[in-house]
């Protein structure tokens, strides 16, 4: 047992639905002066209002009164990382159960398998003497090692069909990439880039894949891979890179942002590259201030709404599909107790 030591305004809302008053959604969101409210899961119904509301809420708390450790178990990360960011905002339900439950992957990713053999391929062959290393050969390399980690069990048909195919698609592409679009000098691979701010605890960082020189210009590149042709970059992927652009900068003192792209591979049946510029702007540096900021205020607050909008809110799409839609089970009772 333990007390609730997060914030005022925590101990205010713990106490509020401990002495029985009863809230209306909005109301109690501008009262608390919370856009959206905040509290750990176990007291929301899933649309994260006041289980109160629905004349279901139970146990009672007063103020002062201890919390149960089984109901109440924060779990801090040590830190932060753009690709943690994106994942909270998209679904802070996958964020909760990945990053706070600390539920691990069932199975191998083949996703990942892919990616971390290509990347490697990438800084080996470019960290060689042009010409040393043959990229097909360095990949089958990286890729069988990748695949080592695991007993051959651990993949399902449907993945080594994938892996399989994949494999040879990423093998056809990386020759293709290094042979005809590295117009760089790479100066660092895998380099940890990281940032503070002031007021929160945890560092955050990622890692950016290449940071080069190409004449004058300092450049950053990150390369993705993708199933159709990419013209634009994706939100997150522009975000990802506005975070290594604002933490290099802050890093190396650096007076004028690098330059960005995302290189992409493209897995169609004929596997291409595309070059994607990202313009940096002003704006979207400083967003990368406020989403670390919103991140670390969900995080304090213990708010992890499921977002049934994801693209990836599916029983192949999400690990934790069905745990998640049970815990967050809503009856049509529940949402008519909350209309007026």
């Amino acid at each position: 047992m333990y007390t609730d030591q997060r914030s005022n305004s925590g101990q205010e809302i713990l106490s509020s639905i401990g002495e029985g008053r009863r809230f209306s959604g909005a109301d109690w969101i501008r009262d608390q002066g919370l856009f959206p409210s905040p509290t750990y899961s176990e007291y929301f119904i899933h649309a994260h209002l006041p289980e109160e509301i629905s004349g279901s809420f139970s146990p009672s708390l007063s103020d002062g009164d201890a919390i149960p450790e089984d109901i109440l178990t924060p779990k801090l990360p040590s830190h932060y990382s753009p690709s943690q960011i994106n994942m909270a905002s998209d679904c802070g339900r996958k964020y909760y159960y990945q990053y706070i439950k600390g539920i691990k992957p069932r199975g191998p990713n083949p996703f990942f398998i892919i990616g971390s053999a290509a990347d490697r391929t990438v800084e080996l062959v470019l960290s060689a003497p042009e010409g040393s290393l043959s990229p097909s050969e360095i990949f089958q390399e990286e890729f069988k090692k990748e695949m080592d980690q695991f007993k051959p069990e651990a993949f399902t048909e449907d993945q080594m069909n994938t892996l399989n195919k994949q494999s040879v698609q990423m093998e056809v592409l990386l020759t293709n990439y290094i042979n005809n679009y590295i117009d760089y000098e790479p100066l660092s691979f895998q380099r940890r880039l990281s940032l503070s701010l002031k007021g929160i605890g945890p560092v955050v960082y990622g890692y950016s894949d290449i940071i080069a020189k190409r004449g004058g210009d300092l450049v950053i590149i990150d390369i993705k891979t993708s199933g159709r042709s990419v013209s634009e970059p994706s939100a997150t992927h522009r975000s990802q890179l506005m975070f290594y652009c604002l933490a290099l900068m802050k890093m190396d003192k650096l007076e004028v942002p690098p330059k960005l792209e995302l290189h992409y591979l493209i897995k169609t049946k004929e596997p291409k590259i595309n070059i994607v510029p990202v313009e940096v702007s002003e704006a979207n540096l400083y967003h990368v201030v406020t989403s670390i900021r919103e991140h670390d205020w969900r995080i304090s607050k213990g708010y992890f709404p499921l977002n049934r909008n994801s693209i990836w809110c599916s029983p192949s799409g999400c690990e934790n599909y069905e745990l998640c839609h049970s815990e967050c089970k809503m009856e049509i009772n529940d949402a008519i107790a909350q209309c007026v």
